[in-house]
């Protein structure tokens, strides 16, 4: 086209006239009469020609080939957690991970991909395979800091799940190294780790306990210098929103100061460290003051000693006694002890073993001596409570109502149970305490107290809670959540509770109850700053015919420039030579200007933004065992038939899962499954885990939606949850059922067994069958493959519950399998079970003496209790492997500075490792006495060594003896 207009251009000849007066009436030039003019070279001609051929080189991309650091898909992993807000970064840690992630982005090999995964409390894919750097760009604008832990074992989990076959895959972890010892097992092999960080100048607030003491209140603040030289800095404490104390704290290098502080009565207090460090989070922490409203209680039954001490004990319990039954109206709490509970209880009620039952638990008689076998320890009220040791000698059997949720439980009958009734709730206990050992338990008072103060809404507010943490809600009911911004939130009933995603102090009120305040603070773990140089990594092995990434470097800035450079000049040129009107000139001009503008935006890499109203679905394959060949290609063809009908400018993903989950295909537009290639654990089904992968894949940009193409068999996970969870995402989640074909199933589904037993006792084994139909099976039952017990059963269509007991024999590791036969199974792969069972020796003490002599009565009195104890000097103290043998050791009047420093590592990882007992007895030579104080000893007790209540501390009066003899 520029050879043309040359040709077509018109020839005038310039001639010098000496005015233009009459030439005014020609509005437009005049044509040349030969249109087709001979070529004659020019500058212009040339500039155009060249900047024509610039423009399609820009357009091509030039690059130049050189080696690549990177894989063909990258995944970048970006630590989010607290500690990558310090600040020596440009600002912090989290900004300089994110420049210098950019800068390995650009290093790409040709054709490249990136992936982007937060590694934050609650880790998800930012961004997957994709080669657009500027959305790579806006996906790390997306990041921030938080003041939680990240979780990096599911972080590194999603990374190595987006692994696609055919596509060499390499991973950077960009942090400042804060990996427990777990986490760094868990690191992908080949992973490249970018540190982010420099110093580690840092001192922190790590706890703030308030408890109630006369008219105010006691503040205990713990203070840790955990990097840097010594330092003096003020502790400041408001209550109310008012400063009340300042303290100025020595704070020695690595040490850790405890600090009481005495304040004025008040709801809500903060603790403030001012002064200059890396990390502000963790210079305020927040508390509220542990203060139970009064309560009234109504108790109805005969005296029950047991009840009567407990409720003595709690304070601020106004107790009202009645013989009989009756309503509870203007009480906060009823309890109903052996007696019935009324249609209408007018309260939240605690019922404790009522003849008849309650209104929604029916009683169909009695149990002899049932066993506990389920504790819901993860429900706020047994948290941390260990039941194992509760004996009953008769409990009701009790048939609950749909809602009700068995707390504890025997195999037989619920034994505690709660739930709520015309919008109230209630608890009921299945036996009478006088029926059990529960009420001389250690669990019990902590129990009660938890029970009075969650019924009658007035339950203490955790002082644990960290950022990440869910809220403590009631299950079932609805609440209203304020965050500290002022943000407020609904809960619907049934819905799961919202996670704190930042420290402040949260409102939560719960309907039928008062708000409660709940203090949320960061995560005492990333006050630590000290960036890890390296981490310890293994190789990723090449995969058969892996070349090596190829990278390029562009050339596009230099060919821009250059093509700057000609339009200028060939703008010059056209104006000096210009002979048309003055408006055709400024078009001509202008469309020079435009073409340099679009060359700059290139240059630049300038988007436009676009808005999309497209939908995101990531099929979820099952490809367990559970389905047969035959049940996973019909899946297969089912999600290709899907993806065949996929609506233009939607996008697609593709997964398979079992026991892990696999991407097979990236979320994309045009996608196409062809026959799958990645392996997944097929023994097992881990539909919760497959869920995370899925909704962590979907763009946030789209409508998100999750289908699952599975027999709905999972072994694993908290599948209904990750529902609810994706549920208040937004994700909405569809099933395609697909069935194994070929006829009836019988499955293991189950073999329970305790985690340890001792010599000699019965090991309660029992095994879970679910069978499509009804029929004899064969079950056969081997320990450390000898055949222990055979027999057959007769099964009913659904699950079968087969008690198989057995007897613990020598120590060791006792490992149990399970197999069905049936006539007529057509799914061999689930017709075994496995469980093992850690068989322990009779329980040995071993008894550790500062002094010699000083061990030999309590050794005694323990053998005359059937407990075998050994006697050893404390300096004779054994290595972890002999520690392990003794189920708790006994230091007897023990000075620590007459241990190694190995005997008390060795002491620590049998006690926090091994799960094994220490006691430690007082003298003249331990605790305080003997060097406990800040001692690594000292961190495995219950107590510590000092005196922290200036009250008890021992007054001293100084006495002057002056010498006045001649």
């Amino acid at each position: 086209p520029v050879v043309v207009l040359h040709l077509l251009r018109p020839r005038r000849t310039a001639r010098t006239v000496s005015s233009t007066y009459l030439w005014r009436e020609l509005a437009v030039p005049v044509s040349a009469a030969s249109p087709w003019q001979r070529l004659r070279p020019s500058t212009l001609l040339v500039l155009q020609l060249l900047a024509v051929a610039l423009l399609a080189v820009a357009a091509a991309g030039p690059a130049r080939p050189t080696e690549a650091s990177l894989a063909q898909h990258t995944v970048f992993v970006v630590d989010t957690s607290g500690s990558m807000a310090a600040l020596d970064g440009d600002p912090d840690r989290l900004a300089t991970a994110k420049q210098r992630a950019r800068e390995l982005r650009a290093g790409l090999p040709a054709g490249g991909v990136a992936s982007l995964v937060e590694a934050g409390p609650r880790p998800r894919v930012v961004l997957s395979a994709s080669p657009d750097a500027g959305a790579f760009t806006d996906a790390l604008g997306r990041l921030a800091t938080t003041a939680a832990g990240a979780d990096f074992a599911t972080a590194f989990t999603l990374a190595e799940s987006l692994e696609t076959p055919g596509v060499d895959i390499g991973f950077v972890l960009l942090s400042d190294g804060g990996l427990t010892d777990a986490e760094r097992r868990q690191l992908p092999p080949g992973t490249r780790y970018e540190r982010a960080g420099e110093r580690a100048t840092n001192r922190a607030i790590t706890r703030l306990g308030v408890e109630p003491r006369g008219s105010g209140l006691v503040a205990r603040v713990t203070v840790r210098n955990t990097g840097g030289g010594d330092a003096r800095q003020t502790l400041r404490l408001d209550v109310d929103g008012r400063t009340v104390q300042r303290v100025e704290l020595d704070l020695p290098a690595g040490e850790t100061v405890d600090q009481a502080v005495e304040l004025p009565a008040g709801d809500r207090v903060e603790a403030f460290l001012e002064g200059e460090d890396l990390l502000v989070a963790d210079d305020h922490l927040r508390a509220v003051a542990a203060r139970r409203r009064p309560l009234r209680v109504l108790v109805a039954g005969p005296e029950d000693v047991f009840l009567d001490r407990l409720l003595d004990a709690i304070p601020d319990l106004t107790v009202e006694r009645a013989p009989e039954p009756r309503t509870a109206e203007g009480f906060d709490l009823a309890v109903y002890d052996g007696v019935p509970v009324p249609d209408d209880p007018g309260a939240p009620f605690l019922a404790i073993a009522p003849p008849g039952g309650a209104p929604g638990i029916e009683v169909a008689g009695e149990t002899e001596r049932p066993a506990v076998a389920l504790v819901r320890g993860d429900d706020p009220l047994l948290a941390g409570i260990d039941l194992s040791e509760v004996a009953v000698s008769r409990a009701q059997r009790l048939e609950t109502a749909p809602g009700d949720v068995v707390l504890v439980g025997s195999e037989e009958t619920p034994l505690l149970v709660r739930g709520r009734r015309q919008g109230r709730p209630f608890a009921y206990l299945g036996f009478a305490l006088a029926e059990s050992n529960l009420a001389v338990q250690v669990a019990f008072p902590i129990l009660g107290d938890r029970l009075v103060g969650e019924l009658a809404g007035a339950a203490l507010a955790p002082d644990d809670l960290e950022v990440g943490d869910a809220l403590p809600l009631a299950r079932g009911g609805g609440a209203t959540v304020e965050g500290p911004g002022g943000t407020r939130a609904e809960v619907a009933p049934g819905d799961s509770a919202p996670a704190a995603d930042r420290p402040g102090f949260w409102v939560v009120t719960e309907e039928g109850r008062p708000p409660r305040t709940l203090a949320v603070n960061p995560s005492p773990r990333e006050s630590e700053l000290a960036p890890a140089d390296t981490l310890p990594v293994e190789p990723r092995p090449a995969a058969p015919g892996e070349e090596v990434p190829r990278g390029q470097q562009s050339l596009l800035p230099w060919v821009a420039a250059v093509l700057l450079a000609v339009i200028a000049a060939e703008a010059f040129a056209v104006r000096r030579r210009m002979g048309v009107g003055r408006r055709q000139g400024r078009l001509a001009l202008g469309a020079r200007a435009a073409v340099a503008v679009l060359v700059v935006g290139a240059l630049v890499g300038v988007e436009l933004p676009r808005t999309r109203d497209r939908v995101a679905t990531v099929f979820l394959v099952d490809a367990s065992d559970s389905l047969g060949p035959a049940g996973r290609a019909e899946a297969v063809a089912w999600v290709r038939e899907a993806l065949a009908s996929q609506p233009a400018g939607a996008v697609a993903g593709v997964a398979l899962f079992g026991g892990d989950a696999r991407l097979e295909l990236t979320v994309q537009e045009r996608a196409t499954l062809l026959t799958p290639s990645v392996q997944v654990d097929a023994e097992r089904t881990d539909l919760a885990g497959a869920l995370r992968l899925g909704a962590a894949v979907l763009p946030t940009d789209a409508r998100r939606r999750i289908v699952v193409v599975s027999d709905g068999r999972a072994t694993e996970g908290d599948t209904d949850a990750e529902i609810a969870r994706l549920g208040d995402a937004g994700i909405r989640v569809d099933v395609h059922p697909v069935t194994r074909a070929g006829g009836a199933d019988v499955a293991v589904t189950e073999l329970d067994a305790p985690a340890r037993a001792r010599q000699g006792e019965a090991v309660p084994l029992e095994v879970t069958v679910t069978a499509t139909a009804p029929g004899p099976a064969r079950l056969t039952l081997r320990r450390e493959g000898a055949v222990v017990d055979e027999r057959v059963v007769e099964l009913v269509a659904g699950p079968n519950i087969v008690a198989l007991p057995q007897v613990a024999g020598s120590s060791g590791l006792d490992r149990y399998s399970v197999e069905v036969a049936a006539s007529g199974d057509t799914v061999p792969e689930n017709d075994q079970g496995f469980a093992a069972v850690q068989v322990e020796g009779p329980a040995r003490v071993l008894v550790a003496e500062g002094a010699p002599g000083s061990g030999v009565t309590l050794a005694e009195a323990l053998r005359s209790g059937g407990i075998p104890a050994d006697v050893v000097a404390a300096e004779a103290l054994p290595a972890l492997d002999r520690l392990a043998t003794y189920q708790a050791t006994v230091l007897v009047d023990v000075d620590v500075r007459s241990l190694a420093p190995a005997q008390v590592d060795d002491l620590g990882a049998a006690t926090r490792d091994l799960g094994r007992g220490l006691v430690v007895t007082g003298g003249d030579h331990s605790y305080a006495l003997g060097g406990y104080l800040d001692s690594p000893l000292e961190e495995l007790l219950p107590v510590v060594s000092d005196v922290l209540d200036p009250k008890r501390r021992s007054s001293v009066a100084q006495v002057l003896a002056i010498d006045a003899s001649g």
